[in-house]
């Protein structure tokens, strides 16, 4: 079944406040993220291997070995913290990815006793913290599905196993899931042209999700634009209403 989770994650809010921050609200208390933009995305080296390796199961098993690996995302991002982080070989990764982490989740802390994540008052589990990721991702623009909650060990276990062969598929379809960087430039431009008042620097200070929104009406207003020429030359069909490109 789905958690009850909620967040007031709004592209409305991300345009309207210098901060790029998000709730999370669990039963009565609430986490606080710190939100990226594209900049930190391409400028922040730290801030993007942390981003690949939370979000990435490919990515995050090239540096577990095997015995270490499980379906559970969040179980090997604590063993890389608290176990693999005692070897030198990966102090350096487990340092950027602990100060990344604190850059990210408000009142972070690592509880190395009970090899647990403390934001503020809550304990963070693996529901709350697939939870995270998926507000993470929605800010990066990712279309992701609500992470689920289980009643039984057996039922959780299945469905990470269909899962996580379910992105196999994805990947093999997907030609390894390459990003093309140049798409976001593409993208950027596309969003000048047709509104010439933003400039890349204010674009890259943006989170990923609200230069997929501004993008998607600067389609529309193509569209707008060559239906509305179309329509003054009179080829479209008698009785054609033209509608605004802001309208749904």
């Amino acid at each position: 079944m789905e958690n009850n989770f909620t967040n007031d994650f709004s592209i409305t809010r991300l345009f309207a406040s210098e901060n790029k921050d998000v709730r999370v609200f669990i039963d009565k208390v609430q986490i606080t993220l710190h939100l990226k933009t594209i900049r930190d995305l391409y400028e922040d080296e730290e801030w993007l291997t942390c981003y690949s390796i939370i979000t990435r199961d490919d990515k995050r098993k090239e540096y577990i070995p095997k015995p270490y690996q499980s379906l559970e995302p969040y179980n090997e991002i604590k063993t890389l913290i608290f176990e693999l982080g005692l070897y030198s070989e990966y102090k350096r990764l487990v340092g950027v990815l602990r100060t990344q982490l604190e850059s990210f989740i408000q009142d972070l802390s690592f509880d190395f006793e009970q090899k647990e994540f403390v934001a503020g008052a809550v304990t963070i589990t693996s529901d709350i913290w697939n939870y995270l990721i998926y507000v993470l991702k929605l800010s990066c623009g990712e279309k992701e599905k609500k992470p689920m909650i289980f009643t039984d060990e057996a039922s959780k276990q299945l469905y990470l196993a269909q899962l996580e062969m379910e992105k196999r598929v994805n990947k093999i379809k997907n030609g390894g899931g390459k990003g093309d960087d140049v798409q976001i430039l593409k993208m950027l431009l596309s969003i000048i042209y047709q509104f010439p008042s933003l400039t890349l620097d204010y674009l890259f200070n943006q989170t990923m999700a609200q230069i997929h929104w501004l993008y998607g009406y600067a389609m529309k207003s193509v569209s707008y634009e060559v239906t509305s020429a179309a329509y003054t030359a009179g080829n479209l069909k008698k009785g054609t209403k033209l509608h605004f490109f802001t309208e749904d």
